[in-house]
């Protein structure tokens, strides 16, 4: 049976979020509020330079991640909400841009989706002989 891939990532950000809510950014993510994930996503991303984070972040909020852009992404606060509530076990996320971007806010490493997709198909192969 082929897996499905967008619930492989779900679950593998999950599983992520629980290490990472004890990690270095625990006061942003224990109870992820949109202000904190705002904030958090700015620090990240000001320390980022990763392309394709940066290019999850414009899918997602449809303009560039720049310094000069901090009061833009803060009116979009909102964005966060169900971020947060994805964390929380609350809701599921149907965005995979908004997967992309909590798996930049956690640290996932195996991110974004398309990458994750390569990873697990490659290790899903079968052995040649």
């Amino acid at each position: 049976m082929k897996k499905n891939n967008i619930h492989l990532y779900k679950e593998a950000i999950k599983a992520k979020y629980e290490e990472a809510k004890l990690g270095d950014y625990c006061g942003f993510l224990i109870n992820p509020s949109p202000a904190k994930l705002r904030e958090l996503c700015i620090l990240l991303l000001n320390e980022n330079k990763n392309s394709e984070d940066l290019m999850s972040f414009k899918f997602f909020f449809g303009f560039e991640f720049k310094p000069e852009n901090n009061k833009k992404l803060k009116s979009q606060t909102e964005k966060f909400k169900p971020l947060g509530s994805f964390l929380r076990g609350e809701t599921e996320l149907a965005n995979v841009y908004g997967m992309d971007i909590v798996a930049i806010l956690i640290g996932f490493e195996s991110r974004p989706l398309k990458n994750f997709i390569k990873m697990t198909n490659f290790d899903n192969k079968p052995q040649s002989k």
